[in-house]
């Protein structure tokens, strides 16, 4: 059955091919093929259009396929992972495990190429080009009434920057309470989501965003600057797949550390990677605005401030650095 995406394995090849070439290739007629086109940029795909020449992709293309996800994650993580799913295109990877009238298993994973509708913390949009990074969503099933998911979210952000490194990503920090940045620039985001279940279970979906190979934010407006490992490492090449495999084994460490030891060495592990380490900082929160000094985090993952002698401690708020102090 055709859809806009039967174009891509034809794209893919080298070189152009017309609007005429395609349609007779799938068997459609070129209408179908010029409408499936306007639809595919659409998604973020970036297709050069030269009239008398036809249709090129821009950026070469390498789609994310189970197999070589599983295969690049260790044995004791395969035997965690109960389901996976990777589609073209879904509204939100996040909002598919949660949605209420699903059932899904702890180890449940869902990854797409392009989200429609991506999220971030605190509602913000996620952009989410086609092809470009990874999207991936991961189901767990926490055995506690007690479940502090901010406290978990910084051991995945923990336990992401080790992988990475393992990849040759050195040099990417932390910026609390859940992004991933290289020289104060956005790698990569954590959101999760929770709903209470019957038993004491916590139904958590743990939603990764990481800029792989994306070159541009199209025509998007950005608060923050972004980069992605292409644009810091050009020389490792790394491939889609084995990134959203060290998302995958990521996620299931951060799981291990929290569930055996909780907030137990969190503020240590942290300190490593703290991007906001010595720096004057703007916190802002759904009451008030405070210019401060970044001073970790606390035992319970809190961020730590000081401003005009006055210490504060925060649970919840956005930060913005403002410049690094003496």
């Amino acid at each position: 059955m055709f859809d806009k995406f039967s174009i891509l394995p034809v794209l893919a090849n080298k070189g152009f091919y017309s609007g005429e070439q395609i349609a007779k290739k799938l068997g459609v007629t070129r209408a179908t093929i010029n409408n499936a086109i306007k639809a595919l940029s659409q998604t973020g795909l970036k297709i050069d259009s030269v009239p008398g020449r036809g249709y090129k992709l821009r950026q070469k293309i390498e789609l994310l396929e189970k197999e070589p996800i599983i295969s690049n994650v260790s044995r004791k993580v395969r035997e965690k992972i109960s389901h996976i799913e990777v589609f073209n295109e879904i509204i939100s990877t996040n909002s598919y495990l949660m949605q209420g009238d699903a059932n899904f298993a702890s180890g449940s994973i869902c990854i797409a190429e392009h989200q429609m509708d991506g999220r971030g913390r605190g509602g913000k949009s996620w952009y989410s080009p086609y092809g470009v990074n990874v999207y991936l969503s991961y189901l767990h099933h926490f055995r506690t009434t007690a479940f502090d998911f901010s406290c978990f979210s910084l051991w995945v952000g923990i336990c992401l920057i080790e992988n990475l490194s393992l990849l040759g990503c050195s040099k990417v920090q932390l910026k609390w309470p859940n992004d991933l940045v290289y020289e104060n620039k956005k790698l990569g985001g954590i959101l999760i989501d929770v709903s209470g279940e019957v038993g004491g279970l916590n139904k958590t979906a743990i939603g990764i965003g990481l800029n792989v190979n994306m070159e541009s934010f199209g025509n998007k407006q950005t608060e923050q600057e972004w980069t992605s490992l292409t644009k810091i490492h050009p020389d490792l090449k790394i491939s889609r797949n084995t990134a959203a495999a060290s998302v995958i084994q990521s996620i299931c460490l951060a799981i291990e550390k929290y569930e055996n030891f909780g907030t137990q060495g969190l503020s240590t592990a942290w300190e490593k990677y703290d991007a906001l380490h010595k720096k004057e900082i703007m916190i802002t929160t759904s009451t008030h605005e405070i210019q401060a000094k970044a001073k970790g985090i606390d035992q319970f993952g809190r961020l730590k401030a000081d401003a005009k002698g006055k210490k504060y401690v925060f649970s919840a708020a956005d930060v913005t650095i403002l410049k690094a102090c003496q």
